[in-house]
């Protein structure tokens, strides 16, 4: 028969006689509440013994044995759902929430309401998606609708499309427009960086300026294709760079407070800018703010004709006055040379332009010297002895 836990303390701690009354594992009958035992031992107990223990019940068949209780864990990937769900990163918590919901069925873990607002969050994550891209197209088809045949979201254009300069900063937004209606640029053609570190925002810029000169002289026999137009070299930044862009977008644009007129296709031959004329070139004069001249068959009224070009050797800028002699002296030299035995057919007045400072800090040092008619009246032939 099973003891008590008790029993061996029980019966170790007895000091009188049994069924005196003042052993400790029975009550006293003069203690006992009304109704209960009178103190007698049950028959076939001996006096001073303690009751018999019940025995408890076996377990019931085919169950363990009752364990002690433990919490509920909670399922780790109903976790990482709901992480990746607050994220945006759609396809991971999709595959947790679903892998996590699964586990806790047949687990009985704890984190059903994680793996569902994961769900819930990828799936506001995606219906936001779908609306941006919603709006971005209905913009686009809005734009076509207005002729500017592509989305105002585009950072920059493709080549042969006329676009305006909105907004400021180093990375202007660009709205493409008809190449009919007047215009702020023409995007003409765009060449890629070779793959490497970043070089610095001056170095990229120095590249791309460089770059699209070489390409647009090569493409069009001029770098200023367009009257009082000018290269524009759009390249990337920093942060672009850092993801793989590295492509660089070549645009002729119209100097500031104008604006371009037409596709360049109807200006490339006529147009040049100052410094890629040539001895024996017609021309009529620029205005104060112009950049370009327009080239002029010679045997057709024109307003001047280039005589000479020669290069300042002073290794820094010497002044204007000083500037103004060289080239004063220089070419009445080199007219004398010319006229002196060859007298021209009518009469001629002298002119030259020489670079000013801020042109010399950019590395012009030609000084050009050309003619016009002392009268100012058009010239209608070729002044240049042959």
């Amino acid at each position: 028969m099973t003891l008590p836990p008790n029993a061996d303390e029980a019966r170790g701690s007895s000091s009188g006689t049994p069924g005196d009354g003042s052993a400790s594992g029975w009550a006293a009958p003069d203690s006992s509440p009304p109704g209960s035992s009178t103190g007698t031992p049950p028959a076939g107990v001996p006096d001073g013994a303690p009751p018999p223990a019940s025995p408890l019940p076996p377990p019931a068949a085919g169950q363990p044995a009752p364990a002690p209780h433990e919490p509920r864990r909670t399922n780790r990937f109903a976790i990482v759902a709901l992480v990746t769900g607050l994220l945006g990163l759609i396809l991971f918590a999709v595959g947790f929430g679903i892998a996590a919901l699964v586990q806790i069925g047949r687990r009985g873990e704890r984190g059903k309401g994680l793996a569902i607002g994961g769900l819930v969050a990828a799936g506001a994550y995606l219906v936001a998606g779908f609306a941006a891209l919603a709006v971005l197209v209905g913009a686009t088809a809005a734009d076509e609708a207005d002729g500017g045949g592509s989305s105002a979201f585009q950072l920059y254009p493709k080549p042969g499309q006329c676009f305006d300069f909105h907004g400021q900063g180093d990375t202007p937004e660009t709205r493409v427009v008809a190449c009919q209606r007047p215009h702020d640029a023409e995007m003409v053609l765009t060449f890629t960086f070779p793959k490497g570190d970043w070089p610095g925002e001056q170095e990229v810029s120095r590249r791309a300026t460089e770059g699209c000169a070489q390409r647009v002289q090569a493409r069009f026999s001029t770098h200023s294709p367009v009257e009082n137009g000018e290269v524009n070299a759009l390249y990337p930044r920093q942060f672009s760079w850092r993801v793989g862009d590295r492509r660089v977008h070549c645009a002729i644009a119209a100097v500031q407070g104008q604006k371009l007129t037409g596709p360049l296709g109807s200006h490339v031959r006529q147009t040049r800018a100052l410094d890629e004329l040539k001895p024996g070139d017609c021309f009529d004069e620029p205005g104060e703010r112009e950049t370009t001249v327009k080239l002029i068959p010679c045997d057709r009224p024109h307003d001047a004709q280039i005589t000479h070009l020669f290069e300042m050797r002073e290794t820094s800028y010497p002044g204007d006055a000083a500037v103004e002699k060289i080239a004063t002296d220089g070419c009445d030299s080199r007219w004398e040379r010319m006229f002196g035995k060859n007298p021209s057919p009518v009469r001629l007045e002298q002119w030259y332009m020489p670079p000013n400072k801020e042109s010399w800090d950019l590395g012009d040092r030609t000084i050009m010297c050309y003619a016009t008619d002392a009268k100012k009246r058009p010239l209608t032939r070729s002044v240049v002895p042959r």
